[in-house]
């Protein structure tokens, strides 16, 4: 079964035309007409160069930016025309990844009250020692040490505070994560790690996941199905054997070319 299905998804982005500039308002699509799906439990991947629109992609496919046009169905529910009370019911199993750690963070909070917030939001039903047992448990699974809990983001290099955000958001337990870039800022030795972290839970949790990425490389080690963006629509789709081997559009062959971290 499809757990998300896009179908001719657009996303405008608006410039110009403020009060005091003598430039005429200009639209440009960062998503034009995009269309995919994913079966519940694969990975599928999105890769393209940076501006391609991967992530204006994503923050549409969460509702955090409005859609120009077309449809998305996560579990057969039609995602833009529910309510925004109904929709909140459905963000636990909708959860994001991003690009850097600290977009997830609010100034001045423990890494405690992080966690705190999203039980708060998805898992009200569990007790005080529950939680705690949780964020201990999601804390394991990334490999950080459980007395971080009491330490801020900033005490932590960027590669611990990009797992803090991947417990985090598992804390929701989710049945779709969106990745969007997570290992961009990170070293070569992070940048695997986590994708290692990343693959071990995909297995262990059954998490469906969708990986974007700048280089090709990145999304297909952890891809079942990849996709290639470039100016704001899919411009070839395959298995990642299918187009390491007959990659048949430019933009895909100059992924290749470019190689990445694997």
């Amino acid at each position: 079964m499809a757990l998300l299905r896009v179908e001719n998804l657009s996303s405008v982005h608006r410039t110009g035309g403020g009060w005091f500039s003598g430039a005429p308002r200009v639209e440009v699509r960062a998503v034009d007409a995009v269309g995919f799906t994913i079966e519940e439990g694969r990975a599928v991947g999105i890769a393209g160069e940076t501006g391609c629109g991967k992530t204006t992609l994503a923050l549409t496919l969460l509702r955090i930016l409005p859609p120009a046009g077309g449809t998305v169905h996560f579990a057969e529910r039609p995602v833009f025309r529910m309510s925004s009370h109904r929709f909140q019911r459905l963000r636990s199993d909708l959860q994001m990844l991003f690009s850097h750690p600290n977009d997830a963070f609010r100034p001045g909070w423990t890494i405690r009250r992080l966690f705190q917030e999203v039980l708060r939001l998805h898992q009200r039903e569990l007790g005080r020692k529950e939680s705690r047992d949780r964020m201990e448990t999601l804390l394991d699974a990334v490999g950080l040490s459980r007395d971080c809990l009491s330490l801020f983001p900033g005490d932590l290099n960027l590669f611990d505070r990009q797992r803090v955000c991947l417990a985090r958001a598992l804390a929701a337990q989710p049945r779709l994560l969106i990745c969007d870039d997570p290992t961009r800022y990170l070293d070569t030795v992070s940048q695997a790690r986590i994708l290692d972290i990343l693959r071990e839970i995909r297995i262990q949790r059954r998490i469906t996941l969708l990986y974007l990425a700048r280089e090709y490389a990145v999304a297909e080690h952890l891809s079942d199905e990849m996709h290639i963006m470039n100016r704001g629509r899919i411009v070839e789709s395959g298995s990642p054997d299918e187009l390491f081997h007959s990659a048949r559009h430019e933009c895909t062959r100059q992924l290749l070319a470019s190689g990445g971290m694997m």
